[in-house]
C-alpha cells in the first residue's frame, strides 16, 4: 500500500499510485468525533475541483501561468508549431514554452522551447519535440537572440535557426533545420496583500479519475478505492482505515505498508451533506514543516517559481473539492480523446515548474 502524504509519480511503466496528504493538524484534539448514519453507506464521485491558493504579504502583478499568452513563438521548417503558453521562473532566468499549458500531465505532441537567461552569459535555448513518451527529438543553437521584459512579462524571439542533434550518437544533423520567432506576453493577474488567491495550476484529478468511491461504515471501518488512467495506464488503489466525524468535520485514518513496516495516515476534511450529496474539502500545506526541506526553503522556491516579489509568499496550499453521492455511477468516463501522460515520465526530464503536485 502506497504511503499517503504524497503524490507517488510515474516511473517507466510502473503503475501510477494514488495518495493522500496531511491537511491540517493530526493533532485535532477539539474535534466531538462518532459514525453518524448520514454518511454511512457508500459515496460514488461524481466530479471536483482542483486549485493552489497562495496569500502574500504585499500587494503585486504576477504572470498567470496556467493562462494561454498573448501573441505566439512560430516554430517553421522541419517541424512547424505554434506555441501560446509560457512560464517563467525567478524573473526570466528560466522560460519554457509550449504548445499547451504545462501541468501535471501532457498530451502528445508536446512542442517546447527552454530558454536559460543567465546574468553573466549568452541565452543559450534548446527546441524539443515530444511525439511519444519514447519518441522525442533535439534542435539545438549556439546562441538565440531573445529578450524577457520583466515589466511588460513579454518574451522576444527574433528569428533563430536550430539543427537537430541526435542526442544517443552526439551527432548534429544540419539538414534538419527548424527557425524559431515571435512574440508572446503572459497574462497576469492583481492580487491583494494578506488575501487568498486561487492558482489554476497543477491540473484537475478530475480529468482522469475513472473510480472513485468511499465506503464508510457504521463501525468505524472505512475503505476507500480509486482508479486513475493516464495515457495507456491505469492503477486502482484501495485502503482501508478507520473514520470518524463531527457536524462538519471528518477525520480518516488509513494504514498502509511501505518498506516491510506498517504506517499510518490521518487525514481531516471539512464536508457537508445535501441528501444524498457528500462534499469533502481537502487542503494540502505545500511548505508543512518538513527538517528534509525547511518551511523557508520550501517558500523560497515555491515564489521564485511563481514569480512573486522577494519574501511576500506567506502560505500555498492545495485545494481539492469532491463531490459524491450514493447512487453512482460506479465508473467515470475520462472525456479525451487521448488519454494524457504524466510529464514527469517524459525522457529526457525537464524541470517542472512547482515542487510537487499532490492529491488525495
Amino acid at each position: 500500500m502506497k504511503p499517503l502524504k504524497r503524490l507517488n509519480k510515474y516511473a517507466g511503466t510502473a503503475l501510477f499510485a494514488i495518495t493522500m496528504s496531511l491537511i491540517w493538524s493530526c493533532e485535532d484534539k477539539n474535534v466531538n468525533t462518532n459514525h453518524p448514519d448520514k454518511l454511512v453507506g457508500k459515496w460514488y464521485y461524481i466530479d471536483g475541483d482542483y486549485y493552489t491558493e497562495i496569500t502574500t504579504n504585499s500587494d503585486q502583478t504576477i504572470v498567470d501561468q496556467s493562462a494561454e499568452g498573448i501573441g505566439s513563438i512560430d516554430v517553421s521548417g522541419n517541424n512547424t508549431a505554434t506555441l501560446t503558453y509560457m512560464t517563467v521562473r525567478d524573473q526570466g532566468s528560466e522560460i519554457y514554452v509550449t504548445n499547451q499549458p504545462m501541468q501535471l500531465f501532457i498530451t502528445f505532441p508536446l512542442y517546447m522551447i527552454l530558454i536559460n537567461n543567465s546574468a553573466d552569459s549568452d541565452s543559450v535555448a534548446i527546441f524539443v519535440v515530444y511525439t511519444n513518451e519514447d519518441d522525442y527529438s533535439y534542435y539545438i543553437t549556439e546562441t538565440i537572440d531573445a529578450r524577457y521584459d520583466t515589466s511588460t512579462y513579454t518574451l522576444t524571439i527574433n528569428s533563430t535557426d536550430f539543427v537537430e542533434m541526435d542526442v544517443n550518437a552526439d551527432v548534429i544533423d544540419s539538414g534538419s533545420v527548424i527557425t524559431i520567432s515571435g512574440t508572446l506576453q503572459n497574462q497576469t493577474m492583481d492580487i491583494s496583500a494578506n488575501s487568498p488567491v486561487r492558482l489554476n495550476i497543477g491540473g484537475n484529478p478530475n480529468d482522469y479519475i475513472t473510480e472513485f468511491t468511499l465506503n464508510m461504515e457504521t463501525d468505524g471501518s472505512w475503505t476507500r478505492t480509486m482508479t486513475m488512467e493516464a495515457y495507456e495506464m491505469n492503477d486502482t488503489e484501495e485502503v482501508s482505515g478507520t473514520w470518524e466525524a463531527s457536524e462538519d468535520r471528518l477525520i480518516v485514518i488509513e494504514k498502509y505498508e511501505e518498506d516491510g513496516k506498517t504506517e499510518i495516515d490521518t487525514v481531516v476534511l471539512d464536508y457537508t451533506l445535501n441528501g444524498d450529496n457528500l462534499t469533502l474539502i481537502m487542503r494540502d500545506d505545500w511548505c508543512e514543516d518538513d527538517k528534509d526541506y525547511p518551511v523557508e526553503e520550501c517558500l523560497e522556491n515555491e515564489q521564485k517559481a511563481l514569480n512573486l516579489e522577494p519574501g511576500s509568499l506567506i502560505n500555498m496550499f492545495s485545494v481539492w473539492t469532491m463531490n459524491f453521492n450514493r447512487t453512482g455511477p460506479t465508473t467515470r468516463t475520462v472525456l479525451r480523446s487521448h488519454l494524457p501522460y504524466p510529464r514527469e515520465s517524459i525522457t529526457p526530464p525537464f524541470r517542472p515548474t512547482i515542487r510537487n503536485y499532490r492529491y488525495w
